[in-house]
């Protein structure tokens, strides 16, 4: 009897001096829009569907981590990253908004999600040069970086909508002549919107390499750490959760 309390004893002391046994909340601000198979929020569940969600609640499960999350609009959830009312911010880069960044020291994690992006327009826009191209529609919020040096210039002006949705039916509709996606997004978005709308993709206006998504943090560098670790540790559960929602991540 008395040895098999010791084992349990000692089984307990392993248990709490693990360092993935501790229980912690955090809150993680998320875009809320519909980027799905990437994420999206359901305004009526009050709640984030897809790969990154996922990815997030195995990787909490995994390390003790209570993940909630909270679905803003992109201002507001720079506004809320940082004054420090949540823990992390989700999508991020160190490419976005780089003069609001200069005053805070801001952790990020590897590599999410390696985008495809690519320019959505008409079809007659298959093969439209950027020197003839002038009108860009975004995301509110949304920083398109790649494209900065001709929207500065004032060669391209730039309409924002509140989502990906309006975006898509924006250039079928000619109000501007391209909109930058995720090439899984986009596809997605359009096998969902009425079946009139068809757009093409125009790779001569996207010169450079997709970007990447990250998960950051001003508070919790420890968070982010984790979940490096977690992205290495775990890889094989991140492969077949991408091949899951048919999307290719982070490589």
């Amino acid at each position: 009897m008395k040895s098999t309390s010791l084992l349990s004893f000692a089984l307990l002391l392993l248990a709490l001096i693990s360092p993935h046994s501790h229980s912690k909340s955090i809150t993680i601000g998320i875009e809320n829009i519909n980027y799905y198979p990437l994420y999206a929020y359901d305004e009526t569940a009050d709640a984030f569907t897809g790969y990154v969600p996922e990815l997030f609640d195995t990787f909490g499960q995994a390390y003790g981590y209570r993940v909630t999350y909270i679905a803003l609009p992109i201002n507001r959830l720079y506004k809320m990253f940082y004054g420090g009312e949540i823990d992390a911010k989700f999508p991020d880069s160190d490419l976005w908004n780089v003069d609001s960044r200069k005053d805070y020291s801001i952790s990020y994690s590897s590599s999410i999600i390696e985008l495809q992006e690519v320019m959505f327009v008409q079809q007659k826009d298959k093969e439209l040069r950027l020197s003839d191209f002038n009108r860009l529609g975004i995301v509110r919020g949304m920083t398109p970086w790649k494209l900065f040096p001709v929207i500065e210039s004032g060669q391209v002006s730039v309409l924002e909508a509140n989502s990906p949705e309006s975006l898509l039916e924006m250039v079928f509709k000619g109000r501007v002549q391209g909109v930058v996606m995720d090439r899984n997004v986009g596809q997605f978005l359009l096998l969902q919107m009425d079946r009139t709308i068809s757009l093409n993709i125009n790779t001569k206006l996207l010169e450079s390499e997709g970007g990447s998504y990250h998960l950051s943090s001003i508070n919790d560098p420890d968070l982010i750490a984790d979940f490096n670790e977690y992205l290495i540790t775990h890889a094989h559960h991140v492969l077949k959760l991408q091949a899951r929602y048919g999307i290719n991540a982070s490589n």
